[in-house]
């Protein structure tokens, strides 16, 4: 794996991890990480009571411009029926927008 894909992936966790502890009141979390085709997805989610997905602060925009570094994606949604989910798609070859 390439490292700057590792640091990406390490970093998105961390901060996902950190929001969960600041912000979602539950005491449940989970981080998966599977890789497949090419793709590294880190998903990381929360049984908080969160039924709407937050603005952008700094945590989700950080992630995201980590995530786009390395030609990847980062998506935060609800997770059914309440808590939320962040999921990072990082592709093993560099695809990077120039």
């Amino acid at each position: 794996m390439p490292a700057a894909v590792d640091q990406a992936a390490f970093r998105i966790i961390q901060e996902s991890l950190t929001n969960v502890v600041r912000h979602a009141a539950t005491a449940h979390a989970t981080a998966r990480v599977t890789r497949q085709a090419g793709m590294l997805t880190v998903e990381v989610s929360d049984d908080g009571p969160a039924t709407s997905v937050p603005p952008d602060g700094n945590g989700i925009r950080g992630m995201r411009e980590r995530a786009r570094a390395v030609g990847g994606t980062v998506h935060v949604s609800v997770r059914e029926p309440s808590g939320l989910v962040v999921r990072a798609d990082l592709p093993l070859a560099d695809r990077r927008v120039q």
